[in-house]
This record gives C-alpha cells, sequence and structure tokens, in this order.
C-alpha cells in the first residue's frame, strides 16, 4: 500500500463537508480507522492545529481545543511519524514542510486540494487530489506527467493478482517438506570439503 501524505486543507474540508461519502470525508475516514498509511510530520501536525484551531473554521467543524486534541491524537496515532531533516522547496514556500516529507519519503503520494501542488508537483512523488484517490479505487487509471513528459502511472492494485499471489504462497507452503541430512553426516561432508 503506498504511503500518503495528507495536506491539512483535505483534513479540515473532510471534517466540515455535510457529505460523508465527499472524497475528502473519506480519506479522513480512513485516517481515523487506519486504513491508509499516512505520513505525518511535527511541522504538519502543528499546521493542522493551528489551521483546525481558526475561528472561523471553529464555527464550521464545532470542535473545540480539546476535542481538536483528541481528534489530532487520534489521527497521529494511526500515522507513521516522520522528521525530515531539511525543509523542501515547494512551489509555496508554506509547503515546504510537504515537499520535506516528499523528499524524505520520496514513494508516498501527497493528497491536496490546493491546485498549484497539484500543477506544479513534486519531482519525485505524486500529487493527487482526494477525487483523484477515490476514482483510482474505482478502478480508473492516471498517467502523472511532469512537464508533458509521463512519469508513472496512477493505477488500481489488481486484486487478481493479489489473489494470485496468495494461492501461489498457500501451495507452496502445502508442499511437502524436504527432509534433510543429519547434522552429523553433513558435518563430515564440510570436514571432507576442508582438507
Amino acid at each position: 500500500m503506498r504511503r500518503v501524505v495528507v495536506d491539512t486543507n483535505v483534513l479540515v474540508a473532510g471534517l466540515i463537508t455535510a457529505d460523508a461519502q465527499s472524497p475528502t470525508a473519506r480519506v479522513v475516514d480512513e485516517m481515523l480507522n487506519g486504513r491508509v498509511l499516512f505520513l505525518l510530520s511535527p511541522a504538519l501536525l502543528a499546521e493542522y492545529r493551528s489551521v483546525l484551531l481558526r475561528p472561523k473554521l471553529v464555527a464550521l467543524h464545532a470542535l473545540n481545543a480539546v476535542e481538536v486534541d483528541q481528534l489530532l491524537t487520534e489521527v497521529t496515532l494511526n500515522a507513521l511519524w516522520r522528521e525530515p531533516f531539511a525543509d523542501g522547496d515547494a512551489p509555496d514556500p508554506g509547503d515546504n514542510h510537504l515537499w520535506a516529507l516528499l523528499d524524505h519519503e520520496p514513494q508516498a503520494m501527497l493528497v491536496t486540494g490546493d491546485r498549484r501542488l497539484i500543477d506544479e508537483p513534486h519531482d519525485k512523488a505524486m500529487v493527487v487530489s482526494p477525487a483523484m484517490l477515490r476514482e483510482v479505487q474505482g478502478g480508473h487509471r492516471y498517467t502523472i506527467t511532469s512537464r508533458g513528459v509521463p512519469v508513472a502511472a496512477l493505477v488500481p492494485i489488481n486484486t487478481d493478482d493479489e489473489v494470485a499471489r496468495r494461492e501461489a504462497v498457500a501451495a507452496m507452503r502445502a508442499l511437502p517438506q524436504v527432509v534433510g541430512v543429519p547434522d552429523a553426516e553433513l558435518q563430515d561432508w564440510i570436514s571432507e570439503g576442508r582438507r
């Protein structure tokens, strides 16, 4: 399963939407239920908290500071904690902490609603919208480009391949065990080889 970085705008949108089936609400649900491997850093956690406590947003999500801290504790418990050493170089300097996480783990994918980050993606990591992520889970395929050159494919996991792999592993485990050579005889062979 690919690791993701969930931008603050996705977390906020998922909390304030009235549609529990919206892509952002589903991402937040997956974060809270541990169904997605997501990365979290001290800078991203601090941004989550400071944005969620903005008065205009508090009026929309109706969580007080204690409830926000409880929510973020649950988020943190389900996250993979990372502490990147250097800031990244994002198109918006306010997002450098996101690029730092992606620099630290370039196989990760950023999920964001920020059009600028989608249009000017990280050099090595994929940057997608929550809607794109949901569409891929539903079977849609995307080709990711960098300056017009295809660099990656965002495709659903082929569950048929996964089933075939599991069946192959089960078949190998069902094979009869090979009876080994007694230890004494093995030691004799080793000794003969050293002469």
